[in-house]
């Protein structure tokens, strides 16, 4: 009867049972030298020269004990698209909707600068203050039918920098705050708005630089 044939994997099965139970004992034989081979000790393996056989066994026969690769399978359905993701790190919005009969609000506190808002009935309705230390300066857009742009030098904030916008006008802003070593970058759109009552509003985000 032909002989079954034993598959890689099963000789490898073999080398780790056999090393499990505590090595492998061998005696030198030679067809021609019995009686002087069974006088020979047997000698036992240690778990490192088995560990080496078992891979070596398993480098030359790779290919039988892995198998081949199979096909590539299709692509996958595309994913839903994830939420928004949170407000990045050290960014302090500056938002704010108000109507002239509120009283002064609390914008945003960015690093040692307070901003505040206030909206009054007639005149120059949006008045945003901040205060603090250091010096400002930036860029100043404001729009009141014509477009006109001021650029701020570096100046000291003092007391309290005002900035005034009458009705109907908006203001875009890019300014940059310094006190030490402490800098960040504010930038807002300021719209004062006529109506019953006025309604006045800022919106924009004060960025730490460092």
């Amino acid at each position: 009867m032909p002989r079954p044939r034993v598959s890689p994997a099963f000789v490898v099965a073999t080398i780790a049972l056999v090393a499990s139970v505590g090595g492998v004992g061998y005696a030198a034989t030679s067809p021609t030298h019995h009686a002087a081979a069974a006088k020979k000790k047997s000698r036992t393996l240690t778990k490192t020269q088995i560990n080496k056989l078992i891979a070596s066994y398993f480098k030359k026969h790779r290919t039988q004990l892995t198998g081949k690769s199979g096909p590539q399978g299709l692509a996958g359905a595309p994913g839903q698209n994830g939420g928004a993701g949170p407000q990045g790190p050290g960014a302090i919005p500056l938002n704010v909707d108000m109507t002239s009969n509120q009283s002064t609000q609390t914008v945003a506190t960015p690093g040692p600068w307070t901003f505040t808002l206030d909206c009054n009935e007639s005149g120059n309705n949006a008045t945003l203050i901040f205060k603090g230390p250091g010096t400002f300066s930036g860029v100043e857009i404001v729009d009141n039918g014509t477009a006109q742009t001021f650029t701020a030098a570096p100046q000291s904030i003092g007391s309290g920098i005002i900035i005034v916008l009458p009705d109907g006008d908006r203001q875009s802003s890019d300014l940059f705050l310094h006190s030490g070593s402490t800098i960040y970058e504010v930038k807002f759109l300021l719209i004062g708005t006529m109506g019953k009552p006025d309604r006045c509003s800022i919106i924009g985000d004060a960025i730490p630089v460092s």
